[in-house]
């Protein structure tokens, strides 16, 4: 005879399983709108931690291995892809808040530069924003090469906006790179260049060359 311990947890985890098939399958509405609710809060935060960490996630499996001096390479999208966004790749440089010793540089008055000291905001931290310079699926097919230039280093503690991202500085290739007349570039207020370099992110480039363009040399 079974011990009645086993018989009673039998029982309780039949009761539990008989309440759990019930509920999932049972055609009641609320049910319905319960699991429907759940599923939507789900795929909310799916989308949330997936564009979370977009601007960091090494996709392409470059940030351990690259070095500086090699070449960094479009995604392969910049070149297929039908959709508008991969017509153009965005380039960013780095930008620090202005301080009192940029102030005292200004071109302005005395005045005019003590009140600007008094209003600088400490909080401001280093950031990356768009600038002008850019790479377009047509300079890449014209210079049959989807390079974009030479890797230099790796920043991966600069935000973007509000978002943390991995960011690889780089010297542009002048074969591939241009100015985008509608686009000035731009200078967020109170900040100005921290460095001279050019930043991509790093889900946006490769180590190897789009095959397309490997068959034709």
């Amino acid at each position: 005879m079974a011990d009645f311990r086993e018989i009673k947890d039998y029982a309780e985890k039949r009761a539990f399983y008989e309440i759990v098939t019930g509920f999932f399958s049972s055609g009641d509405g609320f049910n319905r709108m319960f699991f429907t609710l759940l599923s939507v809060i789900i795929g909310i935060f799916i989308l949330a931690w997936f564009f979370g960490n977009l601007c960091t996630w090494d996709s392409n499996n470059t940030w351990n291995y690259v070095k500086p001096g090699d070449k960094l390479y479009a995604l392969t999208e910049y070149m297929n892809d039908k959709d508008t966004m991969w017509n153009k790749m965005t380039i960013y440089r780095k930008f620090r808040p202005i301080g009192a010793a940029d102030i005292d540089k200004m071109n302005i008055e005395e005045w005019q530069k003590r009140k600007m000291k008094d209003q600088l905001d400490t909080t401001l931290k280093l950031n990356m924003d768009f600038v002008a310079l850019t790479f377009t699926r047509d300079s890449f097919y014209k210079a049959n090469t989807a390079c974009i230039g030479e890797y230099i280093g790796k920043d991966s503690t600069t935000t973007w906006g509000a978002d943390n991202a991995k960011w690889y500085s780089f010297k542009p290739n002048p074969k591939t790179s241009s100015i985008n007349p509608k686009d000035v570039g731009y200078n967020p207020e109170h900040y100005t260049f921290a460095d001279s370099l050019y930043y991509v992110m790093i889900s946006d480039v490769l180590l190897t060359e789009y095959p397309g363009f490997k068959k034709k040399k």
